[in-house]
């Protein structure tokens, strides 16, 4: 019985997790003209699915353990965004650093990175990760008001994040392609 409600939940998730192909497959062309965006991607999208992973295991610990019940969901949504922020900030910063120290050590023959692609990229990280923690804070909260169990909402975060992250790193990117591409100094 375990096994059939652990797989079927896995199902689901697998069959939902290939949005991201289709998301990646609409954003082909920004994965091809900047080389640094698939290099990182699934560094951002990890840290989206970490961050997530943290809230959801904090919501599922506290409603299982009585100490949150459902009225409790707006508060518990507050201290997500706080967290969220402040580890959204931290992230974003250790992110552009670490994307700056691969870009400036690129080969030579590569085509240099624009500076607003590490800048959007940094950005994306911010949203991915604050995001990550409003998802993953309401998902154990949604599942128990819909009589499902909120244990099955520590797997759903990663491939919910997972896609999200994916949309949000390629529209990010585009932005800022379509806003100041041949207009900013190239990194590398």
């Amino acid at each position: 019985a375990v096994a059939a409600r652990r797989l079927t939940v896995l199902t689901v998730l697998l069959l939902c997790q290939s949005m991201s192909s289709n998301v990646l497959e609409a954003f082909d062309e920004m994965l091809n003209k900047y080389i640094v965006l698939p290099l990182f991607l699934t560094t951002l999208c990890g840290a989206g699915g970490n961050a997530g992973t943290q809230a959801t295991i904090r919501a599922i610990t506290g409603l299982v353990s009585r100490q949150f019940a459902t009225k409790d969901y707006c508060r518990v949504l507050r201290k997500e965004l706080l967290v969220g922020v402040i580890c959204g900030f931290c992230l974003s910063l250790i992110g552009f650093f670490r994307i700056m120290i691969y870009v400036s050590e690129a080969n030579p023959d590569e085509v240099p990175t624009p500076m607003f692609i590490v800048v959007a990229m940094t950005a994306a990280l911010l949203v991915i990760v604050l995001t990550s923690a409003l998802v993953g804070g309401s998902l154990p909260f949604l599942l128990q008001y819909l009589g499902m169990d909120p244990e099955h909402a520590g797997p759903s975060i990663q491939m919910t994040m997972d896609v999200l992250a994916v949309l949000i790193i390629c529209t990010s990117i585009t932005l800022a392609d379509r806003l100041f591409a041949g207009n900013t100094p190239q990194v590398g």
